[in-house]
């Protein structure tokens, strides 16, 4: 994934989402669904396995490219 944060800063805001008691359970339900995506991406970067691929065609998310 190509974002500008390391290893240790992406596991620290995916513990950020995780613990988020928001008041809005709208809110907190979007922060527990990225918190999700970043988990799974996260694992399979780690592996070695193509994530976008098993991400698009097993989990039905779609990697963007942040440049368009």
């Amino acid at each position: 994934m190509e974002l500008p944060i390391d290893n240790e800063e992406l596991k620290e805001l995916m513990d950020v989402l995780n613990e988020s008691n928001h008041p809005d359970a709208m809110k907190r339900q979007f922060r527990n669904d990225l918190h999700r995506k970043l988990r799974i991406t996260k694992f399979l970067m780690e592996e070695g396995l193509p994530y976008k691929k098993i991400l698009r065609e097993v989990y039905d998310i779609i990697a963007y490219d942040s440049n368009t």
